[in-house]
């Protein structure tokens, strides 16, 4: 049924799935842009300090329900929204909702054994964004590895030192990470660690910030497979498939 000032309205049945992917796609940033348009719901913002992209995108065919009056972007409390999303579960379903002029984004909570509804709302700060653009570079490297290789390797880069280099030498991608008296090294090759490795170039290296790397690592699945791109001293792209016609890509600035 047609609601009057209805914006959208959607409905997913797996609560848990949700909750962790706008986790994920919001750790980075301090507020909560959402894009619904016809093809899906995009989530795409800068890091306070501007060091981090991340973009999350959720097919339309994801959801049982996806209705949409017209395209929205809106500026939603992250906070708020993430709170309501924390009490989801895998017995919940969730739909998301917001009328024009209404200043909340509605979330409803339904237990598919019980059909108990909790109803929160999450403060809407500003309509009609700006998305931000899109960043176009050629990054002359790329790897496939799974996630939880990924995650492993940029734990253990963590414990030596703040910063982690990757770098291409023939047919090896190589992590290091320096601190005082120590070093830390995962040698990885297409039978060891890699899914897949392909360069336009014989040699590149560049450097991140550890930090940066694991506030990424932390949040993906360890199921996934990660691709990473980049190139000489240009930013560390990662892009993970998550299922169900979702997918998240991290943007990470290079150091100098």
């Amino acid at each position: 049924m047609d609601v009057v000032g209805l914006m959208f309205r959607l409905s997913h049945g797996e609560g848990t799935f949700i909750k962790n992917l706008f986790k994920a796609a919001l750790a980075p940033l301090d507020v909560a842009p959402l894009y619904i348009r016809s093809e899906g719901v995009e989530v795409k913002g800068l890091s306070p300090d501007r060091l981090i992209m991340s973009i999350l995108n959720i097919s339309n065919i994801a959801f049982e329900e996806y209705q949409l009056s017209e395209e929205v972007s809106i500026l939603v409390d992250k906070d708020e929204l993430l709170a309501s999303f924390k009490r989801l579960t895998r017995r919940d379903k969730v739909t998301i909702s917001y009328e024009d002029g209404a200043r909340d984004l509605k979330i409803i909570l339904i237990n598919t054994k019980t059909g108990a509804e909790r109803e929160f709302l999450a403060q809407v700060k500003e309509i009609g964004i700006e998305a931000v653009g899109d960043i176009q570079l050629e990054l002359e490297v790329e790897a496939q590895i799974s996630g939880e290789v990924f995650i492993t390797l940029v734990k253990d880069a963590a414990v030596v030192g703040d910063e982690l280099e990757i770098r291409l030498t023939g047919d090896s991608l190589r992590f290091i990470s320096r601190g005082e008296d120590k070093e830390f090294q995962a040698n990885l090759t297409q039978d060891k660690g890699l899914l897949s490795l392909s360069s336009r170039l014989e040699n590149v290296s560049a450097r991140y910030s550890i930090d940066l790397v694991k506030q990424v690592a932390k949040v993906l699945d360890p199921n996934s497979v990660v691709i990473i791109q980049y190139g000489p001293n240009k930013p560390l792209k990662l892009q993970a498939s998550l299922g169900g016609g979702a997918s998240l890509t991290y943007w990470i600035t290079p150091r100098t």
